[in-house]
């Protein structure tokens, strides 16, 4: 009995992980999290998994001290205001430290993320000298708690300016996220060096404790903005080019911003997928091929159809309009980045519905790939269909918007255009893209825009404990997470950190187990499938379950010397 009573409380002690409070050594930042239903549902599949800060305004106890128990940290969200003082933003700072949440959040918040400061608090201004003060003397009453700040990019480009604020960064707080937002239509990845520079020479050591803050915002303020450019590709050579730059490669971690603007059926999926191969592999080649290739010609229309077969229903209509001439905008954004052009396709539903159809070759059947198109009307709550199907007819997949026309909801619909969006697995390699009003009522109007159709990532499912990177998990992953066990902050995933923490320990272990038999390739990873870590209450029962694995393999262990050191622990007692 207390052979069995020490096991379990070894495997408890394995399962504890870091304890709640302190900082990690590498920062995995999402920012935009809400209480909004399903939202936390979404981050526990495509986001807990990889990333280890969440961002964001919840007060739901449970989800936080969730996050604590798989050694993750929960950040508050809190304002910067540019017109208080000191003492006013001291008290609005320290709030969320104090704050148990009716006493169901033991000692409060553990971080705070401070949004944001701003470009013109340069030195010797009010704000900056305010923003100084407050975060000295929030130091000073909570040495333990964890300080997080973001900075406009400002802070990047010109540092010298802001060396006040900086440098009380540096000695205060315990991230600073440096804005370096990047749009498809604007790229200038050489802020990524530029920065990096500017602010080691402004504040020597800040890069130690500095990030950068990518945009993964697809609503309201754009950074998928182009048709020429493929989006993934696009945010897969973000990271490249950070941890292939001398400087910007020693940043603790990456942020991106923001989880509630973003398509959140797919994009917060890919970036952990980027989070995963980049920070918990710790690699720094390419996630995908290096391209950014789009794959449908003329997607926006301009000039005439060409490429496109339209196939118009009986009494329908299908053909070119002038943004000019109807009463809908030509780009699907707040700040006009997103150009539409002059012209659109022009779908009028007859007796029988149109089709507009673009054929796509050269795909290959082992890639997921992700389509899109915009789609307007005149008329509220319209419906209409994108498609993907074989050359035959037969169809592969499709999507149906039914609040085409309506007004925004500013969760799918950030202004008057619908996006349907969709991944999917081609069955050969040439597939037609096909718009259609199949769903719409006779006599209805569709605006069409803006298509797009790129490759995503390999259709694999993602499995953090794959630690050899075969596809599958195995017997193989387990001898990795065994030779490393043990190793504290520095480990990399190839080496049997499950969780990206830098630790190679029991939660790891778990991982695995939970995972062990799966792979290599399956078509749910087109729909963003990601393994969610172990909660808390599962974790006691996997750890007598595994107590018998580390028992039983060990009889079958070829090598004695691995034999003793991996299962030690059923010699205990």
């Amino acid at each position: 009995m207390c052979r069995t009573m020490f096991r379990i409380l070894l495997i408890m002690s394995l399962s504890a992980g870091v304890a709640s409070g302190q900082a990690p050594t590498q920062y995995t930042v999402m920012y935009g999290h809400t209480d909004k239903p399903g939202v936390t549902d979404e981050f526990r599949q495509n986001v807990v998994p990889t990333f280890n800060v969440i961002e964001g305004t919840s007060t739901d106890a449970s989800f936080i001290n969730e996050l604590r128990e798989q050694d993750k940290v929960y950040a508050a969200h809190v304002l910067n205001s540019s017109t208080e003082t000191a003492e006013e933003l001291l008290a609005r700072w320290r709030a969320p430290f104090d704050n148990t949440l009716d006493g169901q959040l033991s000692g409060g918040y553990d971080a705070i993320a401070i949004d944001e400061l701003v470009g013109g608090s340069t030195n010797g201004t009010a704000n900056s000298d305010a923003v100084v003060s407050a975060l000295s003397q929030l130091r000073a009453l909570y040495p333990d708690k964890q300080i997080y700040a973001a900075a406009t990019y400002h802070y990047g480009y010109s540092s010298e300016d802001y060396t006040d604020q900086l440098n009380a960064l540096n000695q205060y707080a315990d991230l600073i996220m440096v804005e370096n937002y990047q749009r498809e239509s604007r790229y200038s990845y050489r802020y990524f060096d530029t920065f990096a520079d500017r602010l080691k020479t402004a504040v020597p050591g800040i890069l130690d404790k500095t990030i950068y803050g990518l945009q993964i915002s697809q609503g309201g303020l754009v950074s998928d903005s182009s048709t020429d450019v493929g989006y993934w590709g696009f945010l897969d050579d973000q990271l490249y080019r950070i941890r292939n730059d001398a400087d910007a490669s020693t940043m603790p971690g990456i942020m991106y911003w923001t989880h509630y603007r973003s398509e959140r059926d797919l994009t917060p999926d890919y970036v952990s997928r980027l989070v995963d191969h980049y920070y918990l592999q710790d690699n720094s080649s390419y996630f995908g091929d290096g391209g950014m290739e789009q794959m449908i010609g003329n997607p926006q229309f301009e000039v005439d159809t060409s490429g496109w077969s339209l196939s118009p229903g009986s009494g329908g209509t299908l053909e070119l309009f002038d943004y000019s001439s109807v009463g809908i905008q030509n780009d699907h954004d707040d700040y006009g980045h997103t150009s539409h052009g002059t012209s659109g396709l022009k779908m009028v539903r007859g007796e029988t519905p149109n089709k507009a159809s673009f054929q796509v070759d050269d795909l290959d059947p082992n890639t997921v790939y992700t389509v899109s198109a915009f789609v307007n009307s005149e008329t509220a709550w319209q419906q209409a269909r994108l498609s993907i199907t074989e050359l035959d007819g037969t169809l592969i997949k499709q999507e149906t918007a039914t609040n085409v026309g309506s007004l925004p909801d500013y969760v799918k619909k950030w202004n008057d255009w619908t996006r349907l969006i969709f991944n999917f697995v081609p069955t050969e390699s040439s597939v037609n893209l096909v718009l259609s009003d199949e769903t719409t009522a006779e006599g209805m109007t569709l605006y069409w825009d803006f298509i797009e159709l790129e490759s995503a990532f390999p259709n694999r499912v993602f499995l953090t404990a794959d630690f050899d990177e075969d596809g599958d998990v195995g017997s193989d992953d387990l001898d990795e997470w065994d030779d490393n066990y043990g190793t504290i902050g520095t480990a990399t995933h190839s080496q049997g950190d499950a969780d990206g923490n830098g630790n190679v320990d029991g939660v790891d272990f778990l991982a695995w187990q939970l995972q062990v038999g799966q792979g290599v390739s399956a078509n749910q990873s087109a729909l963003g499938s990601t393994v969610p870590e172990p909660a808390t209450g599962s974790l006691l029962l996997i750890g007598l379950t595994g107590i018998g694995v580390l028992t039983s393999r060990r009889s079958r262990c070829r090598c004695r010397r691995r034999c003793r050191r991996r299962y030690r622990l059923a010699d205990i007692g």
